[in-house]
């Protein structure tokens, strides 16, 4: 007689919605954050296709110079990934660089969506219609300055993004000024898909909540640092002791999850083409009435 076999439960609850439906969801963000109803959303189509098309066109000519604001610190720790635009993660924790660089990217940004969409304003549609209606801005600084709202990820081919967790940021200096203003309990991660690898490159999420320590890893078979939490070694891991998911969106599609309670990385990618992100993170304020984005 064959043996029953029995379908192991989702490790995690993903929403997948169009983006012409988003108004049905609208405390889609408080329902992560704060009621845990679900852990991400995959929203198809939030940037069109033929808009992102031109952007990657623009982006390999370097139209309006976007690669004059590479961050050279996150590229140095990941070694091969990179940035356009400063990625708060690394950088300098009085943020006098960061904020120049983010007031660059908001013009740089503006030129390469020209003729397509307004970017933020895309941004605080989409997540203004998932808080029901709630006020959504990029954060200023104590004197007025500018964070960056997204930044721009390049993964080269055959290269990863590390085992990480959002919310271990949230104690750092460089969030000193954040702690000030948003609810620290959780944080939000999204990016959208401007290119894809021919294989390779999926999200994957695992069963490992942050509890307010860091996560020490075994280093002793790479070099030391951020960047040696090798995907071959760790994944097995981690995916045998806590579980895991993968999640790979189309190009132009928004995934935005609970980045910052769960460990998360980005699988190795394959072939010739790099995968190429938009994306950041976001909270709600301290007092819950507005949401703040940045990267």
């Amino acid at each position: 007689m064959p043996k029953t076999v029995v379908a192991k439960e989702p490790l995690f609850n993903f929403l997948d919605i169009h983006v012409s439906e988003i108004e049905k969801y609208s405390s889609a963000l408080q329902d992560m954050l704060f009621n845990r109803s679900f852990e991400g959303m995959i929203i198809r189509d939030v940037l069109p296709r033929d808009a992102v098309e031109l952007i990657v066109s623009r982006l390999e000519k370097n139209e309006g110079g976007m690669s004059e604001i590479l961050d050279s610190k996150f590229a140095e720790a990941i070694k091969g990934a990179y940035t356009l635009g400063e990625n708060i993660v690394f950088c300098d924790s009085g943020l006098q660089q960061y904020f120049n660089y983010a007031a660059v990217f908001r013009q740089k940004c503006a030129t390469l969506f020209q003729g397509t969409l307004d970017f933020e304003e895309r941004m605080e549609f989409v997540l203004r219609s998932l808080s029901g209606g709630l006020s959504v801005k990029v954060p200023k600084g104590t004197q007025g300055e500018t964070y960056i709202p997204a930044t721009i990820r390049k993964l080269p081919t055959d290269h990863e993004f590390p085992i990480h967790v959002g919310n271990d940021f949230l104690n750092s200096p460089q969030s000193e000024h954040l702690r000030t203003i948003v609810d620290t309990t959780d944080q939000l991660s999204f990016f959208i898909p401007l290119v894809l690898p021919e294989a390779g490159g999926e999200l994957v999420i695992y069963g490992l909540e942050w509890d307010g320590e860091e996560l020490l890893f075994d280093d002793t078979n790479s070099n030391s640092g951020y960047g040696a939490r090798l995907y071959q070694q760790s994944h097995q891991v981690f995916d045998h002791q806590y579980g895991s998911m993968s999640f790979k969106p189309g190009i132009g599609d928004m995934v935005l999850f609970d980045g910052g309670r769960f460990y998360h990385c980005i699988a190795p990618t394959v072939g010739s083409r790099a995968r190429m992100t938009i994306g950041g993170f976001l909270s709600f304020s301290k007092e819950h009435d507005a949401i703040y984005y940045w990267s």
